[in-house]
């Protein structure tokens, strides 16, 4: 069942999910003031942001020592700058659907929708995977994803050179 929310407008533990299955948003209205909000998954989040930093770091790194343009100054600045911009505006949307989830934060463990209470049998669906899980696997996850793969290569490389 999805979690019921604290309205961020009236303030009432009344925040509904109206749809029953996974995707990027899940939206929200309250069933007191009617407000509606769309809350992106706190691990997407975290996924969003670990893999924007690991693209965007090797784009830089790429541009500052592998490209022939970096050799100036002014391209070095260009691109830094560009880097500095996207990065300033990747943080700023994560940082607005943080603070969402903020505003609306999850109600207490007394407020629980009963099976009676619901009429729409898409908010009794259960919620998918990711969205239970918190902000710091979804920053995690993709580092130790790349760990991993990284750690069997090397794995299988050692076997080759010892062993074959």
């Amino acid at each position: 069942m999805p979690a019921i929310r604290k309205c961020g407008q009236c303030g009432e533990q009344a925040m509904i999910s109206s749809m029953g299955i996974f995707k990027a948003s899940r939206p929200y209205q309250c069933q007191n003031c009617k407000a509606e909000i769309k809350l992106t998954p706190l691990a997407m989040l975290g996924m969003q942001l670990s893999i924007f930093v690991f693209l965007s770091l090797g784009g830089l790194l790429f541009v500052i020592y592998f490209a022939q343009e970096a050799k100036t100054l002014l391209s070095l600045l260009g691109a830094f700058s560009f880097w500095l911009f996207l990065s300033a505006a990747v943080f700023w949307v994560i940082y607005m659907k943080l603070k969402d989830h903020k505003q609306n934060p999850i109600a207490d463990d007394d407020v629980r929708l009963s099976e009676n209470n619901v009429s729409n049998p898409r908010i009794k669906q259960e919620d998918s995977w990711i969205e239970g899980k918190s902000f710091l696997f979804g920053l995690l996850s993709p580092i130790i994803f790349v760990m991993a793969v990284t750690g069997l290569i090397a794995l299988l490389v050692f076997i080759d050179s010892v062993f074959v």
